[in-house]
């Protein structure tokens, strides 16, 4: 039988390769198609994809010169079907800034699962898995929510088989749209905060929540806010009166310029929230272009116990553990009930 192959002569790069990769698996998917091999000659270099050929290897190539980011043995794909699936999602623009972040959360959590192996949870910013609305997508309305279910459905499948917690932040559709906090607990419902401080961008995309954020992971009590919320000692009154042993705060806060006087401000709201509640305070946000709210660890009077390099993606790494009250931290306690009439 004659080999027949499709060539096709595509200037540039940038915004003709996805198209090419789409036709060409369309194409040689197809048994009666009549086509063995696509040779598309981009920027004056023939690519060409054979029948039979593991399109897979070829995407991610394209992927790690597309992104930046190594895909390797630990991709979190069951089958080389389910990775292809998501690579086709990817090269459909609309949905290419979704993937990008739920690929990158993916390997994240594929990487701290190899390294360590007991730990209980990982946190991850606000919008992490979905990115944030207008710098990564144009609205809130753009995001694929069946994409969304079914990767939360795949962080729940990973939770299950690993004995691990995670905290993701997505945007997140049920009558209305939400800036949500998921918590992934081994073989347990999916609990859910939703953000209420809402003012500019996220006014104009999301509904406001009405649940507290309070959950329970392990025996510790968490309380969980995001972004905005730091700036208002009341949402973190709340967590005080629930007797929460440690409180997180995700963010997508950055900027395009290199405001480090921001990130200054908000690091000292951070640390003035877990002085006066008492409190054990995580904060995790984004890197990039420039950070401009820490991602760190402080304790309850304050001290700072980690903190990671700005503008640098890092994973902190931290150990809590309980701790009885000094003399400090009785009287503010003391104080602080008497205030709200305990």
């Amino acid at each position: 039988m004659k080999e027949t192959s499709y060539y096709a002569h595509i200037p540039k790069f940038e915004t003709s390769f996805p198209e090419i990769i789409l036709y060409a698996i369309r194409t040689l998917s197809e048994d009666k198609s009549g086509i063995d091999s696509f040779t598309a000659i981009i920027d004056d270099k023939d690519y060409t994809i054979n029948r039979g050929d593991k399109i897979t290897d070829i995407l991610d190539s394209w992927f790690k010169i597309k992104y930046d980011i190594n895909p390797n043995s630990n991709l979190p794909f069951k089958n080389d079907d389910e990775k292809l699936k998501f690579y086709i999602i990817l090269l459909r623009e609309e949905n290419s800034c979704f993937a990008k972040y739920a690929f990158s959360l993916a390997l994240t959590v594929k990487d701290y699962l190899a390294k360590h192996k007991d730990v209980q949870l990982l946190i991850f910013p606000e919008c992490s898995l979905t990115g944030y609305p207008p710098r990564d997508i144009s609205n809130s309305s753009c995001v694929n929510f069946n994409l969304v279910q079914s990767m939360c459905d795949r962080l729940q499948s990973v939770a299950d088989q690993n004995d691990i917690s995670f905290i993701v932040g997505t945007i997140f559709k049920e009558k209305e749209i939400y800036n949500r906090a998921l918590l992934f607990q081994p073989n347990k419902q999916i609990k859910s905060y939703d953000k209420r401080a809402l003012w500019g961008w996220d006014n104009d995309n999301f509904a406001k929540g009405n649940s507290d954020g309070i959950v329970e992971i392990d025996g510790v009590v968490f309380g969980i806010r995001i972004c905005f919320e730091i700036r208002f000692p009341e949402f973190f009154r709340e967590l005080y009166k629930r007797n929460t042993d440690i409180n997180v705060v995700l963010f997508y806060d950055v900027a395009d310029t290199d405001d480090k006087e921001r990130y200054s401000m908000i690091r000292g709201h951070l640390q003035t929230r877990a002085v006066e509640n008492v409190t054990t305070t995580i904060s995790v946000n984004a890197t990039s272009p420039f950070q401009t709210a820490p991602t760190m660890v402080f304790g309850k009077s304050g001290q700072c116990i980690k903190e990671c390099v700005r503008n640098k993606p890092e994973l902190l790494i931290y150990d809590f553990e309980k701790t009885v009250n000094d003399f400090g931290e009785n009287g503010r306690t003391s104080i602080s009930n008497s205030l709200i009439n305990w």
